[in-house]
């Protein structure tokens, strides 16, 4: 049966579009994952303890587990209690997502940089240096924790 009104004609429609969306996306498999906005990873650089940069002298890669030692070249940011200078050497950590065929959508994964490459990263300590070693640092804005800053952008 129609409805006398246009205009109910047109929400009716929009509504049962919605509802037969919203029943596809219940239906389909799979986690819901997405990529985050730009001013996600920006609010979690703006967060990070400390910002430097950084050249990549060693890398080991342990199944998803890579383990980084890295040169400081510049501080930028620090609120740490492990303060770093230009010239110290860091210890890096991090997980890698495995790889899916097809590459499934969600957070930006956490780069795999290579020996001798520069990057600005965004860390967070994890343990000092014990007397003669390397302190140890995890990356501290996912995906985002090696390379360009996000610090700019904003929620809208």
């Amino acid at each position: 049966m129609p409805l006398p009104f246009p205009r109910q004609q047109s929400v009716v429609a929009a509504v049962a579009a919605l509802l037969t969306a919203g029943a596809i996306g219940v239906a389909l498999p799979g986690p819901g994952r997405a990529e985050l906005p730009p001013w996600v990873y920006g609010q979690q650089q703006r967060e990070a303890p400390m910002v430097v940069e950084i050249e990549v002298e060693q890398v080991r890669v342990l199944g998803l587990q890579q383990r980084l030692r890295a040169r400081v070249l510049r501080v930028r940011r620090q609120s740490s209690v492990d303060p770093l200078r230009p010239g110290r050497r860091i210890e890096i950590q991090y997980s890698r997502p495995p790889a899916s065929d097809p590459p499934m959508p969600g957070p930006s994964p956490i780069p795999r940089l290579k020996r001798g490459q520069r990057v600005t990263a965004w860390l967070s300590p994890v343990a000092p240096a014990p007397p003669g070693g390397l302190s140890l640092w995890a990356p501290a804005a996912g995906g985002l924790s090696f390379g360009p800053s996000l610090e700019g952008a904003f929620d809208p």
